[in-house]
């Protein structure tokens, strides 16, 4: 039985080095790319309103003290909604090398786009030997080869997912999972739909990092080469899903 633990390129600023106008242009580009499945997505009638962070309050008229230096990055807080901008700002900090501003700047951006994104996507999704504790904590199997009666631990890092802002401010995730084994034609040998679902809340921070583990008992399945193909659906919109297929082997019994 499966179970699971907890449009275009900003401008570089002037002297900026090449390594973070390249990552400038690279959320851009993803900027673009999370746009059009984004808005149609929210075009269907009947579907889920997909959330955004709430944009930065107006400054407040403060009466003159004495002159206190701000730390760095100081002034930086929810995304304003325009990822360029955040670029932009984390662009012109890192060239005078307020790198903490450039950062925060830059996470800003991630944000934004996350919002923005229509779809989701998944990273580092491997065999493991056991299922890990924490997120990016994991020991990946070699190869791809599973013996009889050995459990099947699939990890995988989603993204892209809603982080739904709660009345008291807390941002909440919820993910579903389905699977199918299939063999080598692609014929359904069997699997299981809506596991799940797994919701995690009460993070006062925006979270980007969320993992799941699949766990499967293949015993009663003959040695063969199949194809474990696994779907994550956001539980908050459900028009949010992702696939993943990888091929494993089942060896045959040793005498």
């Amino acid at each position: 039985m499966p179970s699971t633990p907890p449009q275009g390129a900003p401008n570089r600023a002037p002297g900026a080095p090449p390594a973070l106008t390249i990552l400038a242009a690279a959320l851009a580009i993803a900027l673009a790319w999370a746009a059009y499945p984004a808005s149609q997505a929210l075009a269907q009638p009947g579907g889920p309103t997909q959330q955004t962070a709430p944009l930065s309050p107006p400054p407040q008229a403060v009466q003159p003290g004495p002159s206190v230096p701000s730390p760095p990055g100081a002034g930086i807080g929810a995304p304003d909604g325009n990822a360029l901008t955040s670029l932009d700002r984390a662009a012109s900090a890192h060239s005078v090398g307020d790198n903490v501003t450039a950062l925060l700047s830059v996470w800003e951006a991630m944000q934004s786009i996350w919002n923005m994104m229509g779809v989701m996507g998944i990273r580092n999704a491997v065999f493991v030997l056991e299922e890990p504790e924490f997120f990016g904590n994991y020991q990946p199997k070699q190869g791809q080869d599973f013996m009889p009666g050995e459990l099947i631990i699939l990890y995988c890092e989603p993204f892209g997912y809603t982080m739904r802002q709660e009345p008291d401010g807390t941002f909440t995730n919820s993910l579903r999972w389905s699977f199918k084994i299939l063999d080598q034609t692609g014929n359904s040998m069997g699997g299981q739909d809506n596991i799940g679902p797994y919701t995690h809340g009460g993070y006062r921070t925006f979270i980007m990092e969320k993992m799941l583990a699949l766990t499967i008992n293949l015993s009663q399945f003959p040695a063969g080469s199949y194809i474990l193909s696994v779907t994550i659906t956001d539980d908050f919109n459900p028009q949010k899903s992702v696939e993943i297929q990888k091929p494993f082997n089942i060896l045959a019994a040793t005498q």
